[in-house]
């Protein structure tokens, strides 16, 4: 999924969608998402999952899932 506005690309994430994924049936993973760092990042991420979330509405699966990484330390 790659997400732009007049800046350029402003968000990216990997999704994996259906019953053959590690999704499982009905269901869509985000296994990895980015937004561009900066002022206006947690607009860019929102847009990022609005859009994750209508691509896995659009391939029929009921729920988007996101995996998240508690390993980065912060300000790093």
């Amino acid at each position: 999924m790659l997400v732009w506005d007049d800046a350029g690309l402003v968000g990216f994430a990997a999704v994996h969608c259906g019953p053959d994924s590690e999704a499982g049936s009905g269901a869509c993973l985000m296994k990895f998402g980015a937004a561009r760092p900066g002022p206006q990042a947690g607009k860019y991420f929102d847009r990022l999952l609005t859009a994750c979330e209508a691509f896995a509405g659009a391939r029929g699966s009921a729920r988007l899932m996101a995996g998240v990484s508690l390993a980065r330390k912060p300000g790093v």
